[in-house]
């Protein structure tokens, strides 16, 4: 069995992770994140944002604040709401901090 060694893994929270983003002309909006990544993340809004839309995104995990950038690239309607995809800029610091926090995250929540 081949495994892809070089690809980045998410990590999904059992309960949505709530956030701010920050859209282009200082707009802010809530969201609820499903999942992340060190190039990414999923999550859910009840604003339709459009795609390829620059974007600020700040949470925290633990007690490590978070600010990262990218853009839009995907997008579903569900009616009441709307789940997104976004990719964001290179950052390796922002990612080794990533991973950091959510390994802790993992030893401190029940298997």
């Amino acid at each position: 069995m081949h495994f892809k060694r070089n690809e980045a893994f998410r990590y999904q929270f059992k309960q949505p992770l709530q956030a701010k983003i920050h859209l282009e002309k200082q707009n802010t909006c809530d969201i609820s994140i499903l999942d992340v990544s060190p190039k990414g993340m999923k999550f859910n809004c009840l604003v339709k944002i459009p795609l390829n839309l620059n974007i600020q995104i700040t949470y925290k995990i633990l007690n490590k604040s978070f600010k990262i950038t990218g853009s839009i690239i995907w997008q579903i309607d569900y009616g009441e709401f709307y789940q997104y995809g976004a990719l964001f800029e290179k950052n390796e610091e922002y990612q080794l901090a990533l991973l950091t926090e959510l390994k802790k995250l993992a030893k401190t929540k029940p298997q």
